[in-house]
């Protein structure tokens, strides 16, 4: 069965910055072992699988996977299927369905595409042992856990030190198995951005992922409860960076509207 492919950077304008994720479109579902060796083939930080649903225009199955292992959600990957979608037809509109009961509709909106995603909170938790060492952090305010993502979060103060972030992700790894990914968040020291963040995700074999929508459905509640903010700018600070307009709706939903470059198209066997 022959199979559209692509590769897009998200959460940019220019290509080969932001976030690559692969799509792939096929016209029936794929089986978890082709998936998982067509994602670990892309050997990109995540790849999406899309089958659009029979008797429906826009709406698709969608499902995430690491070169190693299948993920719930994955927003940049989400992000990029929008793109690829709406280039390949003129609708400009489309929801997809997780395999894990998530809706995720997105619309084109001039160059960009909103988008809206599931918005989450987070308890308070403790930094687990060595990972403040790990990461090479000199201080921490506040440590979270978000339990639908598995995402720890921590505050630090300086910004500076986010940006210089270079941890071991072995060590990283070794500190605890409760998490399946870090997000190291401090308040901006650029004046167009509320808060820098950085994901690094060693246990699910990503070292560090350049710009991760479904971490800022987590940082957006984290950072509005803290600014007295619903709508928040936000930039990821990673080697390659990327930038998100967030919005907290009245649905207790999260607006994410960003950019998406298209770079590479294909068809696969």
């Amino acid at each position: 069965m022959e199979k559209e492919i692509a590769i897009i950077d998200a959460f940019t304008s220019e290509p080969f910055s932001g976030n690559p994720a692969a799509v792939c479109l096929s016209s029936s579902p794929l089986n978890d072992d082709e998936m998982q060796k067509i994602a670990a083939e892309f050997n990109l930080s995540e790849t999406a699988f899309l089958v659009k649903r029979e008797g429906h225009e826009n709406i698709y199955s969608i499902r995430y996977f690491t070169p190693t292992t299948e993920i719930k959600f994955c927003g940049h990957a989400t992000l990029g299927s929008f793109r690829f979608i709406f280039s390949k037809s003129s609708i400009s509109e489309a929801a997809f369905l997780t395999a894990h009961g998530l809706r995720l509709t997105g619309k084109k909106q001039g160059d960009e595409i909103q988008m809206e995603f599931p918005l989450y909170e987070t308890e308070l938790a403790a930094v687990p042992e060595g990972m403040k060492e790990a990461l090479g952090i000199s201080r921490i305010n506040e440590c979270g856990f978000c339990r639908e993502t598995g995402m720890l979060l921590i505050e630090i103060s300086n910004p500076l030190e986010l940006r210089q972030l270079s941890p071991d992700p072995r060590s990283l790894k070794a500190t605890t198995e409760k998490c399946n990914s870090v997000i190291v968040t401090s308040l901006s020291d650029k004046k167009e951005y509320d808060f820098l963040s950085r994901c690094f995700a060693p246990w699910v074999g990503i070292d560090e992922d350049p710009v991760t929508g479904s971490a800022h459905s987590v940082l957006a509640k984290w950072w509005s409860d803290r600014l007295g903010k619903e709508e928040l700018r936000a930039y990821q600070a990673s080697r390659r960076g990327g930038e998100m307009k967030l919005r907290i709706t009245g649905t207790g939903s999260l607006e994410v509207t960003a950019s998406a470059v298209v770079v590479v198209e294909g068809k696969m066997r």
